[in-house]
């Protein structure tokens, strides 16, 4: 009982830290905000008692006055002196009666400029990490296209047939060719985290180690690992695509580090678990190695929920607190 107690007191501080590391700049601009209005309902009320600090200044500068009328000494003497005093005691009260406000004001407004500097600090680091992975991607399309072709590479990347048609006419002698795209049915292609499991995978089972029934065991293997990534799902609350690529013994892919998939209580999830795609009716290549032949691998392609890197902070219920 008392661990049960204890995980769960973890996990609301856990949360709660989590929470204002992933959500500083809102903290930073909601609070500033409130302490700015705040701050000008306390001056609204400041300014009520204004009248009466006022007021006592005046009667006693009129007192210094009379008294001056009545005892040309004290006119030689302390009246300047108590004129001063008289002063600097208003403006005390009144600095006083305006400070707080005042503090809440350029309190707020200090957070609120904070929270903008954070906000653009966050939004300034993602655009490094697109243009990182833009480039990445760039590099990855050159390589296909030293691979394929470059016609080739075009028509995978806009997803159909690329016609080019020469443009006739005196016109048209510095245009070159038109390209005319045919878009054709993708709905059978793979997804872009698809990777194959075949014999040059650490974990492969070979044909001459474990004999005609070599599939089988990998087979087997790809269920395992399955089950064992659903169990880690379950009991985390997420799985990055990275990880499930480290159990298979497959290098992580740049993009595998911020996909992967979140537990069906969670908002946000797709499927609720994760799917290798081994029973893929649709997919060839699963059917036949389904079916005992695996000597050219299968393909996995994985049911990821999609990008969930930002969420994984927030995620931190699921340890200890089930």
């Amino acid at each position: 009982m008392f661990d049960k107690v204890k995980g769960f007191l973890s996990g609301v501080v856990e949360r709660g830290k989590t929470f204002g590391t992933t959500h500083q700049s809102e903290i930073y601009m909601t609070t500033g905000a409130v302490s700015v209005v705040a701050g000008v309902i306390f001056a609204c009320k400041a300014t009520l008692k204004c009248d009466e600090i006022i007021e006592e200044h005046r009667e006693t500068m009129d007192k210094i006055h009379k008294t001056a009328e009545d005892y040309p000494e004290y006119e030689n003497t302390d009246k300047g002196r108590d004129i001063v005093i008289c002063t600097t005691r208003t403006v005390g009260k009144m600095v006083k009666n305006y400070a707080g406000a005042g503090l809440l004001i350029v309190g707020g407004l200090y957070l609120m400029i904070k929270g903008y500097n954070k906000e653009k600090s966050a939004k300034e680091d993602a655009l490094v990490a697109l243009n990182t992975y833009k480039s990445i991607f760039d590099a990855y399309r050159g390589r296909v296209r030293e691979k394929i072709g470059e016609e080739a590479e075009e028509e995978l990347y806009l997803g159909g047939k690329v016609n080019r048609k020469p443009l006739t006419g005196p016109e048209n002698e510095d245009r070159g060719d038109v390209k005319e795209l045919n878009f054709v049915d993708n709905s059978n292609l793979p997804s872009p985290y698809a990777v194959f499991f075949d014999r040059s995978n650490v974990n492969w089972c070979d044909e001459s180690k474990y004999g005609p029934d070599y599939t089988w065991y990998n087979v087997n293997f790809l269920r395992i690992k399955q089950s064992y990534v659903n169990t880690v799902l379950n009991a985390r609350g997420y799985v990055l695509l990275s990880d499930v690529l480290k159990e298979l013994g497959i290098e992580p892919t740049g993009i595998s580090n911020m996909v992967g998939w979140l537990a069906s209580d969670i908002n946000g999830s797709k499927d609720g678990y994760i799917d290798f795609g081994i029973y893929d009716i649709n997919n060839p290549s699963t059917r036949q190695f389904i079916n005992g032949d695996g000597r050219n691998g299968i393909l996995l392609d994985f049911n990821v929920d999609g990008i969930i890197i930002d969420r994984i902070d927030t995620i931190t219920k699921k340890v200890g607190c089930r």
